[in-house]
């Protein structure tokens, strides 16, 4: 009797183990789950790949493939190390509310999920991201300049915590590479950072980077908006507008007070602007926007 009473409690101690290893902060960390998954590559053929599910208490992405399959929110701000792939799912929406960190050399890219029928599900897969205390709504935190943000479809909004832009730098910080293909983008700045480009360059009276940095983009719907002293598309206040090249798409962009729809921020020069193609609107100092954007 005493050898099957051992026996029980050893099995019941070992349940009770994996139990609690599996609880988030408890010692073991629970695994991820992998699914199959389709999407739109580059060149918007289907594509198969296995992606590990997103959910609502991650806080890293390391180099591979991820996926949001649900509907989600994350207060915490999510650092992404290395080259990530994202996939938005169709009715698929993630939202960040402490934003994404994608800073200097690491890369995050965005694809549309693809279910092939789109007729029947027609919402595509959201992000909503928004950029903590000095931070940007995707790209650099405080004083960390935007790394490589490459978007090929899906609907995309970020907004820049205080001093940040949408997506690109946070405050004091340059731009990063910006580069969009396809999708619906929707980039906002915090007071004095652009929509898509430069966080606030502008320290103790004087010029602390805030350069845009270089946006190209292909195509897609992308609305951007700079915030206080922030170019739509460009540098943050006192920031320089960086390389800005439009191939095709259409584009929306408002500066802030004082700051360019494409080009510098307060004080910033134009740097360098190329449209190649496309439907762009730029409009620079709206005397609807107020000093916080």
């Amino acid at each position: 009797m005493k050898q099957k009473t051992g026996r029980k409690l050893l099995s019941f101690l070992l349940t009770l183990a994996m139990v609690v290893g599996l609880m988030p902060g408890m010692g073991l960390t629970a695994y991820a789950s992998q699914i199959d998954v389709k999407y739109l590559d580059a060149s918007g053929l289907t594509q198969t790949i296995s992606a590990t599910s997103v959910t609502n208490s991650d806080t890293t992405w390391s180099t591979g493939w991820y996926v949001v399959n649900s509907i989600l929110t994350n207060e915490n701000r999510i650092t992404v190390n290395g080259t990530v792939n994202l996939i938005l799912c169709d009715g698929a929406k993630l939202t960040a509310n402490a934003g994404i960190a994608v800073e200097n050399d690491n890369t995050l890219n965005i694809y549309e999920g693809w279910t092939g029928e789109r007729d029947t599900t027609p919402t595509v897969g959201e992000l909503s991201a928004t950029g903590g205390s000095g931070g940007a709504g995707i790209g650099g935190g405080y004083e960390g300049s935007g790394g490589s943000v490459t978007i090929y479809g899906g609907t995309v909004t970020a907004k820049g915590g205080s001093y940040g832009a949408g997506i690109g730098g946070g405050n004091h910080a340059n731009g990063g590479d910006v580069t969009i293909y396809g999708g619906t983008v929707n980039a906002t700045g915090g007071v004095q950072g652009a929509g898509i480009g430069g966080g606030n360059g502008y320290y103790n009276g004087s010029k602390t980077n805030g350069d845009g940095g270089t946006v190209t983009i292909h195509g897609g719907t992308v609305t951007a908006t700079g915030g206080g002293y922030g170019a739509g598309i460009g540098g943050g206040a006192y920031g320089n507008g960086g390389t800005v090249t439009n191939n095709g798409g259409t584009v929306n962009a408002t500066g802030g007070v004082q700051g360019a729809g494409i080009g510098g921020g307060l004080y910033g020069n134009g740097g360098t602007v190329t449209i190649n193609g496309g439907d762009v609107t730029a409009i620079g100092w709206p005397t609807s926007n107020t000093y916080y954007g």
